[in-house]
């Protein structure tokens, strides 16, 4: 198989894999969106704090796991085309999921405190019961 081949192949791979990372991101934001939608409407909670730091925890979760894809499209991309601004642009999306992994895991800690503290809201079922 000529390198040009593999090249391309690896290419439409990458744009493949990026797409992914999009999909996910709308995901989360949609599926965001509409609890928080559903929470402000609906719902009414007494435990506003307590169900935003949830859904913003699933956002989280979503944007971190589109940013390790990301990771993973940029390394494809800085072998096929290994410059300075490729690696950059790699450093950059890890250093970023990097912070974002620390701020989500403080924000879980938080709210996880605050539940213990202060009991979980009615209507909202724990891992356990789950």
């Amino acid at each position: 198989m000529p390198i040009d081949t593999i090249r391309d192949v690896l290419d439409i791979l990458r744009l493949a894999i990026g797409a992914v990372g999009v999909l996910i991101v709308i995901w989360g934001v949609v599926e965001a969106a509409l609890s928080f939608l559903r929470l402000r409407t609906v719902e009414h909670s007494s435990h506003l704090f307590v169900r935003a730091s949830s859904i913003r925890e699933r956002l989280g979760v979503h944007l971190l796991l589109a940013l390790d894809i990301f990771i993973g499209a940029d390394l494809v991309a800085t072998v096929l085309h290994p410059d300075w601004n490729n690696v950059g642009v790699l450093a950059a999306i890890v250093a970023i999921r990097v912070v974002l992994t620390i701020v989500l895991t403080r924000e879980i800690a938080e709210t996880h405190d605050f539940i213990a503290k202060h009991g979980q809201p009615k209507g909202r079922k724990t891992k356990d019961e789950s």
